[in-house]
């Protein structure tokens, strides 16, 4: 199954009655709606009946007692925080925004954390690192030209792809490693790279494979969604475009997608065991039935 935004791109049109641009919005303005519903609606709908849905954990180095948080991770995002002692991990406190004098560097570990901007402090000027456990961010949706597609794995620092964007620099490159199963899970985050034309080197492939996508990161162009909701997601972004533009189709599209909605809901929702009636073995004054 194609799960690329741009196939996506073209059922939006095709479900909202979308002409193509210049007599509709342009591409990169669906994309930008794509995007916006992927974060709010569909996400709001996943977390709805999966709680789970979206967290990821990152171990990030800690120096003088700051933590930058993963680029797919907004301050309001961050679950828990835990201080990685070798093998073991010693959860943290949220705490609230302190003096650092409060906290001096003489304690046996940290007393906690607390947010600030896009860092996170641990007071009392501590270096090592922590596990941040969080609500990622959807990506920005791009089309499929605006990424590269994985043709071979070369070694473990090495990969090369069929192509690659024109505006891409030739290092100090950061890429998101996009899986192409089902879903669209990201392999690796923030990946500092270089390249040599389509011959890229970075750290460690771990994880990556033929076919697989390298994106810009924070960028993908590929759907992370269930195949089955794929469609939905063009529906909400037709659905929005077309209330946006006080559009005839209007109010058939949200028609359309209230009951599309509740079919999903049908679809991801836990599904619960049922019951297994109990019979008895015994009849009338203790018997067993034979």
């Amino acid at each position: 199954m194609n799960f690329t935004a741009s196939a996506l791109l073209a059922t939006a049109r095709l479900h909202g009655w979308l002409p193509p641009s210049p007599d509709s919005a342009t591409d990169a303005e669906v994309l930008t709606q794509m995007t916006q519903e992927l974060r709010l609606g569909m996400a709001s709908l996943l977390k709805s009946v999966h709680q789970d849905y979206g967290v990821e954990s990152a171990t990030v180095a800690v120096s003088g007692g700051t933590a930058w948080l993963p680029k797919a991770c907004s301050s309001l995002a961050v679950q828990s925080v835990a201080w990685v002692n070798g093998s073991q991990r010693q959860r943290l406190t949220a705490l609230p925004a302190v003096s650092e004098s409060d906290y001096p560097p003489t304690m046996a570990y940290p007393a906690g954390y607390y947010l600030e901007g896009s860092n996170l402090r641990v007071p009392g000027g501590w270096t090592g690192s922590v596990t941040v456990r969080y609500q990622a961010l959807a990506p920005d949706l791009v089309a499929t030209s605006a990424a590269a597609q994985v043709s071979s794995v070369t070694n473990a620092t090495t990969f090369v792809t069929s192509s690659t964007p024109a505006g891409w620099a030739t290092s100090g490159l950061s890429l998101d490693f996009i899986s192409a199963r089902p879903g669209a899970p990201v392999l690796q985050r923030e990946v500092a790279a270089a390249r040599a034309s389509n011959t890229f080197t970075v750290a460690s492939t771990s994880g990556l494979a033929a076919g697989d996508w390298v994106a810009l990161a924070g960028e993908s162009p590929l759907v992370p969604l269930p195949p089955e909701l794929l469609t939905l997601l063009a529906l909400r972004t037709a659905a929005q475009i077309a209330a946006a533009s006080s559009a005839a189709n209007a109010p058939a599209l949200a028609t359309i997608l209230a009951k599309n909605e509740a079919e999903a809901l049908k679809l991801i929702a836990p599904r619960q065991p049922q019951a297994v009636p109990i019979v008895s073995r015994y009849g009338p004054r203790g018997r067993r039935w034979r």
